[in-house]
């Protein structure tokens, strides 16, 4: 019914920890099967398995793929075996006791969800639960307050309601969230206000530099696919462009710009909460 794949590509110094967290947080748990997917360019990771005398189920991928072609391989995978719930889990993250259950609670509460998440942003006292719509995740997305795109570890995906929708490789590294909103038009997300992933950045991860280029493409693909006008996201094209130059004031290069004027008076407005 449930299947977790641990995404793995030349990490294996995390390799060990991440099994042995998914493994305890599956063991009281029926019908849950996990696989460590194997997409690395050399043996190291397949040699620290064997050292490490883990019962690891390890699917090792004749060619290297990109990080979404890999995401998108497993879902498919999962798909045509027929399980109904696929979680697509990093190598580099811990999974806390909880997760599975918490997430098999959730999509019993809520069975017209698409996908169950973890809120890892903050530390919290009790366990919450709510429901995300593709406008919700726009404006977590796209919020003037928050600089981070929504993270993508950890989602457990009902296949019975997503299918075969796939990330598209086109956009980049920030091809997931665009992904997520897609499979939010499916059906609500259920967000668990509860730290069950244990997450770093680190110089191997994909969040470890940023790259206008890469949110630019976001915005694009975004605005194309779901239809959504250019003006909605003025604000935060302003609050990332003044971030990413450690601007904290009105400077003279916005004034001179007519473009950058307009946008700095949304973004600012925003902040202020005067409009929407």
């Amino acid at each position: 019914m449930y299947r977790i794949y641990i995404l793995s590509h030349n990490r294996p110094e995390f390799i060990v920890q991440c099994f042995e967290s998914v493994d305890a947080a599956a063991k009281f748990v029926d019908d849950v099967e996990v696989i460590i997917s194997e997409n690395s360019t050399n043996s190291s990771v397949e040699d620290t398995i064997k050292r490490s005398n883990i019962s690891a189920v390890v699917k090792k991928r004749q060619e290297c793929m990109s990080g979404i072609q890999h995401i998108n391989f497993c879902i498919e995978e999962a798909r045509l075996a027929r399980k109904k719930y696929v979680c697509v889990f990093h190598d580099d993250d811990v999974m806390r006791p909880g997760f599975i259950i918490e997430t098999l609670k959730a999509f019993s509460k809520n069975p017209n969800a698409a996908a169950v998440a973890f809120d890892i942003s903050t530390i919290w006292y009790g366990i919450s639960v709510r429901l995300y719509n593709t406008s919700d995740l726009l404006e977590n997305i796209f919020s003037v307050h928050n600089s981070q795109v929504i993270p993508f570890p950890g989602y457990t995906y009902n296949l019975d309601i997503v299918g075969s929708i796939f990330l598209d490789e086109k956009i980049g590294k920030h091809g997931d969230a665009e992904f997520l909103l897609r499979v939010s038009e499916l059906g609500p997300i259920s967000i668990i206000k509860s730290a069950q992933v244990r997450t770093a950045i680190h110089s191997g991860s994909d969040s470890y530099e940023e790259s206008i280029l890469a949110r630019r493409r976001l915005l694009t693909a975004v605005m194309s696919k779901h239809n959504i006008d250019k003006s909605f996201f003025n604000g935060y094209r302003m609050a990332y462009m003044l971030r990413k130059k450690k601007l904290n004031k009105l400077s003279f290069g916005i004034i001179k710009r007519k473009r950058l004027f307009s946008i700095w008076i949304v973004y600012i407005l925003k902040r202020l909460r005067i409009i929407s």
